[in-house]
């Protein structure tokens, strides 16, 4: 249905000269007035007739509730008198051409339209109009216009266009988030890559004046490079996640003395509600929060100013839930801006400013915490960011006080081992490095040949020998080498086994065998039931230091037993 208005006329027509005999013939149009009153009553509607100069000459119906007056003050009323504005959806006057009534009398034709009738007060009655031209002797003298109020059915619509607009706005966050975890995950595969190669490089010639330098700012890069794909990984949903329950306010008073370093000149009015729960997050990611909120009002108040943090327990629908709020001061954003403000890469900053992925972050942590995020600013009102997370386990005692990780739960991750090797690698893999006098050994069982050679590369270099292999079966075979093991290296998941399972039945064979697992989480339920002694974990992609320093904790942990069961 066309938008537009009832009859509304430019000022120099309404000075139009009005035959007596056209105003008698327009006010005689209604006929038997019952009738119509009756059916305007029924259906909260309005009949005007009016002249060609468009003001009122009779009508008939609710007008108290369109006009908010009585049919009385309407008579006689021409369009500079009205007491009220004809809007269209945006809330927009319209233009003398768009308005139904001016049309119909152009064309000769019935015009219909959708016009919000704004009072001086409240909000615009919305009205479905049909405006018919009068004829008198093949002459037209006029309008009969009929409104019928749709105010109901309108909201209805408006209300339904909002929640598309928010069905569009989550399925593009939805692409956004695909795009940017896979884009991240294969870039974090390469820069993995650079970063083990240049440590090896860096422990061969490492005591090089000049090359040392080069090799260091290539490390220092990459490990930027990093930093953003840790950030697309958040984005996309698909960061490891090591979930507990906590006291949100007890962190918060942690990230007081911070918030004074951070922000010098900002006012922080903290505002602790009463917690009997806890929130159920990654300890670091919630830190990350905190900090990326944090950084954004100082920037947004240009470092001075007064920002509102508080905490809030809500129950809805029968589920507790945690509110963290920050609002600043500062110059608040555009709807249009408020908008894209989740994208990632998105910024109002100059260029080389800011990455635009700070909010980004946030929305992705918090929908991986199975929390959300919601948005309120105006241009120069500030804006307020609330944080949704879900409730943990109950605090004991006061929660200012709290902030013992309470409660672990487990999360799967993706192992060292994920990718399937091609199908010409998938026969015994098994290597043995030359075994000298006294040597450590190391077995190590991934499913990427590249990671096996990395893991080689540090080892040989700390005179380890490595017996290295990619599926369970080889390593079943590998563990009853005829000299002695001191450690094993094993993915989470093997493409044939679980490694945890692997690693379990491994040690019973090797008793003292020390263990590094690679993906996962230390925190990990299986892991914890699985052995008696916490093995050590890193990530599965992992980096050169990473990987040395969990082998040195081991193979120091396997002495000092050493050392106790000879004493």
């Amino acid at each position: 249905m066309t938008r537009r208005g009832f009859e509304v006329f430019e000022d120099g027509e309404s000075d139009v000269n009005v035959k007596e005999r056209d105003i008698e013939a327009l006010r005689a149009y209604l006929g038997e007035r019952s009738t119509v009153e009756r059916l305007c009553a029924h259906k909260h509607a309005v009949v005007l007739v009016q002249d060609m100069s468009g003001t009122i000459r009779d009508c008939v119906g609710d007008t108290e509730r369109l006009f908010g007056m009585a049919p009385g003050g309407l008579i006689d009323a021409s369009p500079q008198s009205y007491a009220w504005r004809l809007v269209d959806e945006l809330g927009q006057p319209f233009a003398p051409e768009q308005l139904p009534g001016r049309r119909a009398i152009m064309t000769g034709h019935v015009q219909e339209g959708l016009v919000g009738v704004a009072l001086s007060e409240g909000e615009p009655v919305w009205v479905s109009l049909v405006c018919h031209p009068i004829h008198e002797g093949g002459e037209a003298i006029g309008l009969l216009t009929t409104l019928m109020d749709v105010s109901a059915l309108q909201l209805t619509r408006q209300a339904l266009a909002q929640v598309e607009a928010r069905l569009r706005e989550q399925h593009k966050m939805q692409a956004v988030e695909r795009m940017a975890a896979a884009i991240a995950h294969d870039f974090n595969n390469l820069l993995s890559v650079v970063l083990s190669q240049t440590d090896c490089v860096l422990a061969d010639y490492g005591e090089h004046p000049g090359l040392r330098a080069d090799l260091l700012e290539i490390r220092e890069a990459t490990e930027r490079a990093v930093e953003l794909t840790q950030n697309l990984l958040a984005v996309g949903k698909v960061q490891h996640q090591t979930p507990v329950s906590l006291s949100l306010n007890a962190l918060m008073e942690e990230f007081g003395e911070l918030s004074r370093v951070l922000m010098p000149g900002v006012t922080v009015d903290w505002r602790p509600g009463m917690l009997s729960y806890g929130v159920r997050a990654d300890r670091s990611q919630l830190e990350q929060i905190v900090l990326n909120l944090m950084v954004n009002a100082s920037e947004a108040m240009e470092g001075t100013g007064r920002v509102v943090i508080r905490t809030e327990q809500v129950e809805r629908e029968g589920e507790v839930l945690i509110l963290l709020s920050l609002r600043d001061e500062g110059r608040g954003m555009a709807p249009e801006v408020a908008q894209r403000a989740f994208e990632p890469f998105f910024t109002t900053k100059a260029s080389g400013q800011g990455s635009g992925m700070g909010l980004a972050t946030v929305y992705g942590v918090v929908s991986q915490s199975g929390g959300r995020v919601e948005l309120f600013s105006e241009p120069r009102e500030g804006t307020e960011v609330r944080v949704w997370l879900r409730a943990g386990e109950r605090l004991q005692g006061e929660s200012e006080g709290l902030d013992e990780e309470t409660t672990e739960v487990s999360r799967s991750s993706v192992g060292g081992g994920g990718e399937e090797p091609p199908a010409e690698s998938k026969r015994p893999s098994g290597s043995l490095s030359p075994l000298r006098r006294r040597q450590p050994t190391a077995l190590v069982v991934l499913g990427r040949e590249r990671d096996r050679r990395l893991v080689r590369k540090v080892l040989e270099r700390r005179r380890f020998r490595v017996i290295d292999c990619s599926f369970a079966d080889e390593a079943r075979c590998l563990v009853h080498v005829d000299a002695p093991l001191d450690v094993l290296i094993c993915a989470r998941h093997l493409l044939d086994a679980s490694g945890v399972e692997l690693a379990s039945e491994l040690m019973k064979v090797r008793p003292g065998l020390g263990l590094v697992l690679v993906g996962g989480s230390a925190q990990e339920d299986e892991i914890t039931a699985t052995f008696t002694e916490r093995p050590q974990v890193i990530e599965a992609r992992f980096e050169a230091e990473a990987l040395q320093d969990a082998v040195e904790r081991v193979m120091r942990s396997s002495e000092a037993q050493g050392r106790v069961a000879s004493g």
